[in-house]
């Protein structure tokens, strides 16, 4: 009988050993700080490898990049059916809106953050000419890292993101012919540093 007791005596002493320790884990568990999610970025933000995003160019469409101008450097003149688009790229990340004719980006508001683009597109406008062709090419200040949510030109220019521009290119604003397409390509393209084939990614 002694050895019964014995026995039962260090079964209790193990149970409670047991469920002290048990107790002691779970309230050092509860004191350690919850771990720190990834945030998400916000609706807008840059993609979260902030790399600038490439854009499509349609089939029809020729792209010409790098241009070298004194108002300053065109990154891409895009020559298609519905007219002359010139580019140049912003690779700030997060949200572009515009209000009462002022561009903002991220909430500040940049009061000459379009004007060097104007210049730049009559820059191309006067070269067409003095080759003997009437175009008014499109400015576009294209943003390929942020959310845009203008919707209308800012002083002449229009804001555009890299997703949506192959469809803003698409929209017919001054119709052009073959033969004046590749006229006008003939004639920027002795001035820029690279061509890109019709319909490919930028």
């Amino acid at each position: 009988m002694d050895s019964v007791w014995i026995l039962l005596i260090f079964v209790a002493i193990g149970v409670v050993a047991v469920g002290v320790l048990w107790t002691i884990d779970r309230s050092r568990n509860r004191r350690k700080p919850a771990r720190s999610r990834p945030r998400k970025p916000r609706r807008g933000g840059a993609p979260r490898d902030d790399r600038p995003r490439p854009f499509q160019v349609p089939e029809g469409f020729r792209l010409l990049r790098n241009l070298e101008t004194q108002s300053g450097h065109i990154d891409g003149v895009v020559v298609g059916p519905t007219g002359v688009y010139v580019l140049v790229f912003n690779d700030t990340p997060g949200r572009v809106s515009s209000r009462n004719n002022t561009l903002y980006i991220n909430g500040k508001p940049q009061p000459n953050g379009v004007k060097g683009v104007r210049d730049r597109a009559q820059w191309v406008r006067k070269q067409l000419a003095q080759a003997g062709m009437q175009v008014q090419p499109v400015p576009v200040l294209l943003f390929r890292r942020a959310f845009v949510e203008a919707r209308r030109p800012v002083m002449g220019v229009w804001v555009v993101s890299s997703s949506y521009l192959e469809r803003f290119v698409q929209k017919e604003r001054e119709p052009l012919q073959a033969s004046e397409i590749q006229r006008i390509y003939e004639v920027l393209r002795g001035l820029a540093q690279g061509v890109d084939n019709p319909g490919g990614k930028a």
